[in-house]
């Protein structure tokens, strides 16, 4: 499916935050921030924040916040929100497959590994990432 939106269904907590140096984000990546500023989530973080699309100047959920110090929306979403969560490469993932943090931001099958969201739709990735519905548990 291809989304226009990363905020599905919900009311997850906006926030706003300049991007660290040499980093990307992608709408749909987890991404934390320190004192430099916000860049994509180590592996296995629980504290989930998602990238969402700036939109305010056309931009959607696949353009890349690339320029260091750019401002980055994001959010702090809420148990029960829906958004389009960026699934990372070779993953094959039933509808209600629990989801973790991979190093970089994207999503992978938890396995052993603290899940922050579970898939709404089955999804296959194969040489690239895309989004996916996710519900965040």
């Amino acid at each position: 499916m291809t989304y226009r939106n990363i905020i599905i269904k919900g009311d997850p907590l906006h926030k706003e935050a300049a991007l660290k140096a040499s980093n990307d984000i992608t709408p749909g990546m987890a991404c934390q921030k320190d004192a430099s500023g916000i860049f994509p989530s180590t592996a296995n973080q629980t504290n989930l924040q998602v990238a969402i699309e700036f939109g305010n100047d056309g931009r959607g959920v696949t353009d890349v916040y690339a320029e260091d110090g750019e401002q980055v929306r994001y959010v702090a979403p809420r148990k029960g929100d829906e958004l389009a969560l960026l699934i990372g490469t070779s993953q094959t993932l039933a509808v209600g497959a629990e989801l973790a943090i991979k190093a970089g931001g994207t999503f992978i099958a938890a396995a052993s590994n603290p899940a922050v969201a579970r898939v709404l739709e089955a999804v296959t990735t194969t040489a690239g990432t895309q989004l996916a519905r996710c519900e965040v548990i």
